[in-house]
Formats: structure tokens, C-alpha cells, sequence
């Protein structure tokens, strides 16, 4: 009996210790409002994705330099999102559409390390965030190529 208090605890220790921990938070908006999602990262050249439920992310947009103006938006998005001082994503005009998860992520070499991520939640759209295998976790790494 002792022995399998033991294998019992073990095992939890290894799934928590083992397993990535995925960090987010969560912010609910109205549709029509603008929205500023923060970034810890202080690289100057980033990178930002949305992930919409069941999907793998997305890429909107990447820094080329500290200077936030200079950036290359990807599918799109340029007159949605923009950059503002600090790593921070600003939407404007929320949408339905808007809901998902934003990650930002940093490349190293040519691999992106993706960061704890944001669920933007827009009221009168009911979101099922149910785990797939393509989410995106703090410190996943993705192969980039240019």
C-alpha cells in the first residue's frame, strides 16, 4: 500500500514538473472597442499570432527593428492592428472574429519562442478553448524559415 502512495506521488510530481504550464490571461471586450494586449518580452524585434479555437496560430504581424513603425503585417491585418511602445498590440474596432488567443514570440537563430499568451474573449460569441496538440505553450518552439 505504501508503494503505491509513493508511485502515486511520483507520478504527480512528474506531470507538474514535466509538463509545460500554459500561462493566460484573459480579457472580455465589447465588439467596436479598441484593445492593447501587452507583451513581456523586451526584444525589440517580435513576433505576434493569434490562435482561434481549433486552429493553428496565425501570424499578424513582425517587428524588423525598436522602431515600431517599421514592421511587416502578414495576411492582411494591417489596418486592424498596429504597434504601440513596449511589445504592445493594439486592435481596433474589436470584432467577433477577434476572439482567440494572442501569443507573442521571439526568433532566436531560426527558431520562435512563443510566450504566455492572452485570450481576448468578445462578448455575444460563445469561444469552446478546448486543448489541441498545435496550442502554442510558454517556451514552445516553433521551426521558422524565411
Amino acid at each position: 500500500m505504501e508503494s503505491l502512495k509513493s508511485l502515486g506521488l511520483t507520478l504527480v510530481c512528474l506531470l507538474f514538473c514535466c509538463l509545460p504550464v500554459i500561462s493566460l490571461s484573459m480579457r472580455r471586450v465589447n465588439p467596436g472597442e479598441n484593445v492593447t494586449i501587452q507583451c513581456d518580452l523586451t526584444d525589440p524585434r517580435i513576433h505576434w499570432y493569434r490562435q482561434s479555437p481549433g486552429q493553428l496560430p496565425l501570424a499578424i504581424v513582425h517587428t524588423l527593428s525598436s522602431t515600431y513603425t517599421d514592421a511587416w503585417y502578414f495576411n492582411g491585418f494591417g489596418h486592424h492592428y498596429s504597434l504601440a511602445a513596449h511589445n504592445r498590440l493594439f486592435i481596433h474596432n474589436v470584432t467577433a472574429e477577434d476572439s482567440g488567443i494572442y501569443y507573442c514570440a521571439r526568433k532566436e537563430d531560426d527558431t520562435l519562442t512563443f510566450h504566455n499568451g492572452t485570450e481576448l474573449r468578445v462578448a455575444g460569441r460563445l469561444l469552446f478553448l478546448s486543448p489541441v496538440v498545435e496550442d502554442m505553450t510558454a517556451g514552445a518552439l516553433l521551426l521558422y524559415q524565411d
